[in-house]
């Protein structure tokens, strides 16, 4: 799914598959014993490596759903999912690496080890994708997990994601905003008419790409979306460490 075509549906079909690599489907459960198809949370995860670790990003907001979520029951969980030989895997034991709420709403994790495998999945290699100085007007790609796309049942896990693709409307050294400026935004789904509006739920945490030069180059992460007006807010990440903490003297006050 995305704004007017800028390629061939099949170019746009490729160019989703390939982003959606760096992701992986988010749940918060309100117990670590409940089943995956048991009514959950849901957000999205951007796969990272900053050279010396592999992390996984998200937003503050997700991280500070979940402690609210653990007061209620200790042993509430923040799982993420992916298919494997046919089966819906289910990965746990995410450590908080670093974190930033008043600033970027980003959250930092670490995975069991250092550096990991994921069948399918590929990491962002930080230190050659990331992009420092988008501008207006460049084409924005975020793909992620909207709750609306994702089935689960004892027999089956639909994991499907979503690719936006908006245009920049302003950048800050903070941040970009993805703002229907002319009221004439439109979302094509190939099987259906166009819609005004969709469900942004879930996709807090989906990493963005400005295209350039032929290459998709990293940016930042969704953090929030206007029900309103369908205005996208990305936080820039231009700080991170390699050992994934966030760097603060890069982080514009």
């Amino acid at each position: 799914m995305q704004q007017h075509s800028i390629a061939s549906r099949a170019a746009l079909e490729a160019l989703a598959v390939t982003l959606a690599r760096h992701t992986l489907p988010l749940s918060l459960k309100s117990n670590s014993n409940n089943a995956p198809w048991h009514k959950a949370e849901r957000a999205t995860l951007t796969l990272v490596s900053t050279g010396q670790r592999h992390v996984f990003v998200t937003c503050f907001h997700v991280l500070r759903r979940l402690e609210k979520m653990r007061r209620q029951d200790p042993a509430a969980q923040m799982a993420a999912y992916m298919g494997l030989n046919g089966c819906v895997a289910e990965l746990t034991g995410f450590g908080l690496i670093d974190s930033d709420e008043r600033l970027l709403d980003i959250a930092v994790f670490r995975g069991l080890e250092d550096k990991v495998s994921l069948p399918s999945s590929e990491f962002i290699d930080y230190s050659s994708s990331y992009l420092a100085d988008p501008v207006p007007g460049d084409f924005v790609s975020m793909v992620g997990y909207p709750g609306a796309n994702i089935i689960v049942s004892r027999n089956k896990g639909l994991f499907g994601f979503m690719h936006l693709g908006l245009p920049a409307s302003s950048v800050s050294e903070k941040r970009i905003v993805l703002a229907d400026e002319h009221g004439s935004r439109e979302f094509v789904h190939y099987d259906d008419p166009a819609w005004r509006s969709i469900s942004l739920g879930g996709l807090s945490g989906s990493p963005a790409f400005v295209h350039r030069d032929g290459q998709a180059r990293f940016v930042g992460i969704v953090t929030d979306g206007s029900k309103k007006d369908q205005t996208v807010f990305v936080s820039r990440m231009g700080g991170i460490n390699e050992d994934g903490t966030l760097n603060r003297t890069l982080i514009p006050c």
